[in-house]
């Protein structure tokens, strides 16, 4: 009889926990989506977050190459303009500014257009642009930055200089005075542009432009007037 009844009890107790089983399997359903569900969401978080990481990389490593082409840019400039072409780039270009629209000179970011119906005077019209074609001929055909400028990838350099705003100067340091030289001091400003491939792309998730802009005073001479 004692066997007996703990068979029973034995019985008893599967059925309950049998029944407890049955009753908890939507609970149990709910705990198992509801951990795949949280577990999506820390993975779609994760990617997003190194998605976001990149973006910051790519767009900081642009903007210090572009930092550094503009000050290669003021580097350049000290290199272009020396005592034979300084007269001609104060005296023939920025005081008689031309009227093409098509020119260079008249396509400035740094001054304004000389037209017709835009008021200023003829200096804060002036303004010579030298591109980087500029550069390699003064360099003797030498190309200004290299497929290996900027590192291996796809990123393409250039560089745009505007001399404005020219006024006169004083002799610099080691000219004597007695010797009547005239020098101008003019606005440089330089343009470092960085872009994928060399060229504007439309806004991409790992793609733009970086431009970082300088400015400075040179004194640029000897002038003959």
């Amino acid at each position: 009889m004692e066997a007996r009844r703990q068979d029973c009890a034995k019985l008893s107790l599967a059925k309950r926990r049998a029944r407890a089983r049955k009753r908890s399997d939507g609970a149990v359903m709910f705990v198992v989506v509801t951990t795949l569900g949280l577990l999506a969401v820390m993975g779609a978080y994760a990617l997003s977050s190194t998605t976001e990481d990149i973006r910051a990389s790519s767009n900081y490593r642009r903007s210090v190459q572009a930092q550094n082409t503009t000050e290669m840019a003021a580097v350049a400039t000290a290199d272009y303009v020396t005592f034979a072409n300084a007269d001609n780039i104060v005296n023939a270009r920025m005081l008689n500014p031309s009227t093409d629209l098509s020119a260079s000179e008249n396509n400035c970011l740094s001054a304004q257009k000389n037209q017709a119906g835009v008021r200023g005077t003829i200096r804060a019209k002036s303004c010579v642009r030298i591109t980087s074609n500029e550069l390699k001929k003064n360099w003797g055909d030498r190309e200004v930055f290299t497929a290996q400028s900027f590192g291996d990838g796809d990123l393409r350099g250039d560089v745009i200089i505007e001399l404005t705003n020219p006024t006169q100067a004083p002799p610099p340091p080691g000219y004597d005075i007695n010797l009547r030289l005239k020098f101008a001091m003019v606005s440089v400003s330089t343009y470092g542009i960085i872009q994928i491939n060399g060229v504007s792309t439309p806004a991409q998730p790992y793609n733009g432009d970086s431009m970082q802009v300088g400015r400075g005073r040179f004194i640029i001479g000897p002038l003959n007037q």
